[in-house]
């Protein structure tokens, strides 16, 4: 039992083993900065994350700190603001889906990707019939070989002009016959990039169930997945604001559910023998936490004024060494505000130490800053919404046509069979993949921007068709080819739109179509001359 003299140890543990390793403290202490600032400690030493965000602590981690963040970063610490390779999931609902990022791209649910008792655990959204009603639909088709198509006639025949919400969930896109969250492409994503976030804030309160049910789902798919691999993999995964993950109230609930599988999945990753899966974890109170994530946690930061709760300082005294000398030492301190916090480990190590605000920019709780540091901050925040209205609109459609008998083939738009392109729609696929962005992960450039690369590259007539009296119409009939091409279209805080896309997965299917493109601009003639 000793007190570590060189916070550089910490930094190395941290970055070079596969602990397990967590955060605790009250609201306002800063335990999610202080969790970020590991992960990207992790991160510079070549750990790739999945993070499941319940509470939207990640949605500026692709962007360099900036404001007062920045300023402390480079005069206290002498470091430089940087933004992570990241791309941003949440779970396609177009239903229940408020103000989601344009780059935020939407995820559905593979039937194969779901357990056999998963279904059970839908919550409140559907009825038992139609519960009952969908498991028996999937099992009929094949289970996890079960395709959506198939899965949507059981039901249609079954339920005839009475379909209701289930048809409407079926219909909505939350499933689908493939999906990025599906632990093959989920991991091959994730050891791409930096951090590879999955959010579930965006989600209606009417539906919050749907969002923990998708979380289990992916969760314990990513896990039986680990579990089959036969090459070595290195893979960290991080669960925020345990609070709102692992509450133990009713089990027939999917947040209940959702919990056990979270203490199931560190339970097993921390037996794997060729995976090497190295596991991160925040929470308000020791008592959200399970005793099986206590128990595997190796490492604990925890702030000062959480000792000194009695009932939380017992409970921590169960599983981690905490001398008397330190107690006097947090005694002495009282609260010593955000971002100072205490590591305890297993082995009875610790030490005392203030953290730098992340390298990546993260936005202040406004509780308890002024007027001017609130206005401060909001010059420092532009995250452009994408319009949510076209995926409701082709849901609606879905589900009236399935529910008057109509079959619809649903499998994905192939963006090569599209020729009858308008020239603003060419002119924006050009500018997006020419344009001068940051060519990785999730891109988000506003239409101004686009129209200024084709005025410098090709004159007055090219940016007219980026204007906005040429482009939005076109915009309208165009937005399918858009979508299959993983563009996402928004607005930004001056009105404009701004177009949200994943860097790899356009080029590809940019290069399908881009001889028409080309042609469309008149674009092969002027090469050629």
């Amino acid at each position: 039992m000793r007190e570590v003299e060189n916070k550089s140890e910490v930094y190395i543990r941290i970055a070079q083993t596969s602990e397990c390793t967590g955060a605790l403290g009250i609201r306002g202490k800063g335990k999610s900065w202080v969790l970020t600032v590991l992960m990207e400690i992790a991160a510079l030493s070549g750990w790739n994350f999945i993070v499941f965000d319940t509470k939207g602590d990640d949605l500026f981690l692709d962007q360099p700190a900036t404001g007062w963040q920045a300023k402390v970063l480079e005069k206290k610490y002498g470091l430089k603001p940087r933004g992570w390779d990241t791309v941003f999931y949440t779970f396609n609902f177009p239903y229940g889906l408020n103000g989601v990022p344009v780059k935020f791209n939407l995820a559905p649910i593979t039937f194969n990707m779901i357990g056999f008792g998963h279904l059970k655990k839908l919550g409140n959204l559907l009825t038992t019939t139609e519960k009952r009603l969908l498991v028996e639909a999937y099992l009929s088709n094949g289970g996890p070989y079960a395709r959506l198509e198939d899965v949507i006639k059981y039901v249609v025949d079954r339920k005839k002009d009475k379909a209701g919400l289930l048809l409407a969930l079926l219909t909505s896109g939350f499933f689908a016959d493939d999906s990025p969250l599906h632990p093959s492409n989920l991991l091959q994503i994730a050891l791409k990039h930096h951090f590879t976030v999955i959010n579930t804030t965006f989600l209606d309160s009417s539906v919050e169930d749907l969002g923990y049910f998708g979380t289990l789902v992916t969760i314990n798919a990513l896990k039986n997945y680990l579990k089959t691999l036969s090459e070595p993999t290195r893979l960290a995964v991080a669960f925020r604001e345990m609070g709102e993950t692992t509450k133990r109230y009713g089990s027939e609930g999917p947040l209940w559910h959702l919990a056990r599988e979270i203490e199931s999945f560190i339970r097993i990753a921390r037996q794997s023998t060729l995976v090497v899966t190295k596991l991160f974890w925040e929470a308000q109170d020791v008592k959200d936490v399970p005793h099986t994530i206590l128990h595997n946690t190796e490492v604990l930061f925890v702030h000062p004024t959480t000792l000194l709760q009695e009932s939380q300082y017992k409970e921590l005294k169960a599983y981690f060494e905490i001398p008397s000398s330190l107690m006097r030492k947090v005694e002495s301190i009282g609260d010593p505000g955000p971002g100072f916090f205490i590591m305890l480990t297993k082995s009875g190590d610790w030490l005392m130490l203030p953290f730098p605000p992340p390298l990546s920019k993260r936005v202040r709780e406004i509780s308890g800053l002024s007027e001017k540091e609130i206005e401060e901050e909001m010059k420092h925040i532009d995250l452009p919404r994408m319009d949510i209205k076209p995926l409701l609109e082709e849901a609606i459609t879905r589900y009236k046509m399935w529910a008057k008998g109509d079959e619809l083939i649903l499998e994905p738009t192939d963006v090569a069979v599209e020729l009858r392109l308008s020239k603003p729609t060419a002119a924006l696929l050009y500018a997006l993949r020419h344009a001068p962005v940051r060519r990785q992960g999730m891109v988000a450039i506003p239409r101004r921007d686009l129209s200024s690369f084709m005025m410098k590259k090709f004159g007055e007539s090219m940016a007219m068709l980026l204007g906005p009296a040429k482009l939005i119409p076109a915009l309208r009939k165009s937005l399918p080819l858009l979508r299959a091409m993983h563009v996402n279209i928004g607005r930004g805080r001056d009105g404009d739109l701004v177009f949200g896309y994943p860097w790899e997965e356009y080029t590809r299917a940019y290069d399908q179509i881009e001889d028409v493109v080309e042609f469309k601009l008149g674009l092969v003639e002027v090469m050629e001359r």
